[in-house]
């Protein structure tokens, strides 16, 4: 049998923190966006036509940039450390420094590609300039007494590097060797951004006080001042500036233009040298829609919000005086580990993913389509925490169970959740740690730190404890449910409906839920379970890695020994036949299954299908299945028929 080849991949977002800028890289030639996530690198094309690359470092990743002649990439990471490693299929690790000992917060390179300038935190020194392939110093660019908030390399001859603090200085070098040369400007507050522009005739610094200055860029002496914002002195009027800090600025192609992203939720771009704004896009009113940070990518403005959109803009240097911006297209990803997610048959296949957001802390649920990306966000009252469960009842509701302990409920049609009203959503007595649904879409199961619950639309059912449930399912027909715990059990439990007894009082529920058999063979926490479309098979696994397949009615194994996963199995799920069953781990690893055969002969993997671990999958049909993991990347992967 052969692997699942990995047929589409929905890159994660950028890491966001408030009150920091995010130094976004881009490459012309290569029309590739470069930002950091979690501990990888991310190469993304500013179309997303072409599949997303990753680069993984062994510290949380900060920051990375391209080589002039494209062939080279630098990435840096918390620890301090450098690695340059090719633009190529195997990504060949070339050099590897240590240059800061704190993180590194911003890397440029030079024109001729052989020196690299780092800046960021340290203890004596807050940037460095050294050759890219022996790591030996190129002069002494210290002198800022604290973190280095960003550094740049002047493109052209003679060589200069300009460098913005957190003691709210602008410091310009000259060499190599370089040395100091002067402060050419003191912001009122951090400087966070400084960039040349690309015929190295001007650069240009942004910071917290709302103000950016344009430079000389071969002596450093300012030449100009953007116009500052709010209201204006003597209340005539409002200013054309940023309203508070401004976190980033890029340079267009020709050197003629400078975007700037500011906290007051706007990008502006601006004429060079007589600063005359040309745009000023608007990206909503949320605390998430800060701008961030801002690159071009050739002739394509990419901003960033802090909800960690990327915001492109094609047509945005066509812009007037004048005349409206150029339309804005974005790039959603997820920006923290994928908690749960679910495949919704009846519109297309999409996938509902749901993982943490950047800004408040709460839920973050995206719809994802192949071929397109993400095509919406779940809007309205969302969780507060993380969420560990979501179904599709019924083709028409999404249902999502989250830590702040409620089940809520999302029109699958507007892609919003319902209002705060009774029915919506539903209070669980303790925190879920899974979900499960029939095939109707009728009966849901939650498994909680008190016992498994079972609802309807109508409300509940009923809970029984079952010794610390940590994973849960519901038979295709409904009824029956199937409990893993945390001793290793799975208990059984049938779902008896009040017209099959004949009760028939108006009062009574129309289910109730009987504690039946109890299956003992794990020797873990049982992690996950889950019935074949017919039935007939239950399938479960645990944190000591092992993969087991029942005959519920018989109560016997029926395949075993399936330990073949090298960390703890955290999700698995069948194939629409019933005949190949896939698991994932916290190696991860993607094994399938072909049930037909012995473990031995009928599996094959996927090593390295998710960075830290997959999370959680679901088939899509028979040879499709989708997954999400720690790397906050959901993937499909295709099987031969």
């Amino acid at each position: 049998m052969e692997p699942p080849k990995l047929a589409c991949t929905h890159a994660c977002a950028p890491a966001t923190v408030r009150g920091r800028g995010v130094l976004l890289g881009g490459h012309a030639g290569t029309s590739l966006v470069t930002y950091a996530s979690g501990h990888r690198v991310v190469l993304r094309h500013v179309s997303d036509l072409v599949p997303p690359r990753f680069y993984e470092h062994q510290y949380p990743v900060t920051v990375a940039r391209i080589s002039p002649n494209g062939q080279w990439v630098a990435s840096g990471d918390a620890s301090g450390r450098v690695r340059v490693w090719g633009l190529n299929e195997d990504m060949t690790l070339k050099a590897e420094h240590h240059p800061l000992s704190g993180a590194v917060v911003d890397m440029a390179w030079s024109d001729d590609g052989q020196r690299i300038v780092c800046c960021g935190e340290g203890k004596q020194s807050f940037a460095k300039v050294f050759l890219w392939d022996s790591g030996s110093a190129v002069g002494d660019v210290s002198g800022s007494t604290k973190r280095v908030n960003s550094c740049d390399f002047k493109p052209t001859r003679p060589f200069r590097i300009a460098t913005a603090s957190e003691d709210f200085a602008v410091s310009f070098y000259e060499g190599p060797p370089f040395k100091f040369v002067n402060t050419p400007h003191r912001h009122g507050n951090f400087a966070n951004c400084v960039r040349f522009s690309p015929d190295g005739v001007k650069f240009a610094s942004v910071g917290s006080d709302g103000v950016g200055v344009v430079y000389d860029g071969r002596t450093g002496a300012p030449i100009a001042e953007l116009p500052a914002g709010g209201k204006l002195a003597g209340g005539q009027g409002q200013g054309a500036g940023h309203v508070g800090t401004i976190y980033a600025c890029a340079w267009s192609p020709d050197s003629a233009k400078l975007l700037t992203a500011g906290a007051d939720k706007t990008c502006k771009l601006w004429a060079v040298p007589q600063l005359e704004k040309l745009a000023d896009h608007s990206f909503g009113q949320t605390v998430g829609d800060m701008q961030v940070g801002c690159v071009f990518v050739g002739d394509v403005a990419v901003t960033l919000s802090l909800s960690g959109n990327l915001n492109v803009i094609e047509s945005l240097l066509v812009t007037t005086s004048g005349n409206p911006p150029g339309n804005r297209v974005v790039r959603s990803g997820h920006p923290k580990p994928i908690g749960a997610l679910v495949v919704c048959k009846s519109h297309k296949g999409d996938v509902f993913a749901a993982s943490l957001d950047a800004v408040g802390g709460g839920a973050a649920v995206l719809r994802w389509r192949d071929g397109d990306g993400c095509v919406a966000t779940v809007r309205g009252p969302a969780h507060t925490s993380v969420v560990v469960g979501a179904c599709v009842c019924a083709g028409k509701y999404l249902l999502t169970a989250g830590l702040d302990d409620f089940i809520r409920v999302a029109s699958i049609e507007t892609d919003s959740y319902l209002p705060d009203l009774e029915g919506s959503r539903v209070k669980l007595q303790s925190q879920p740690r899974s979900m499960g649904v029939d095939d109707a879409g009728s009966l849901v199961a939650v498994a909680t730190g008190d016992g498994v619950a079972a609802y309807t639309f109508d409300g509940t059912l009923g809970t029984l404890g079952t010794g610390e449930p940590s994973s849960v399912c519901v038979r295709g027909d409904g009824r029956e449910i199937a409990v893993g715990c945390k001793d290793g059990a799975v208990r059984l439990f049938s779902v008896v409906r009040a017209k099959d007894v004949g009760v028939g009082s108006e009062s009574a529920q129309p289910f109730s839920l009987v504690p039946g058999a109890v299956m003992t063979r794990h020797r873990g926490e049982v992690t996950g379970c889950a019935y074949s479309p017919d039935g007939t098979r239950l399938a479960t696994c645990d944190a000591n890695r092992e993969v087991l397949v029942w005959d519920p009615t018989a109560l016997t194994v029926v395949l075993d020994k399936m330990v073949y996963h090298r960390a703890r199995v955290t999700c698995l799920g069948w194939s629409a036949d019933g005949v190949r069953l896939a698991t994932g781990a916290l190696d991860g690893q993607i094994i399938v299954w072909d049930t037909t055969k012995p473990p031995l002969e009928g599996r094959c993997a996927v090593d390295g299908a998710h960075v830290g671990g997959v999370t959680c999958l679901e088939w899509r049909d028979t040879n499709t299945v989708v997954t999400g993991g720690f790397d906050a990347c959901v993937r499909t992967w295709t099987m031969a028929p």
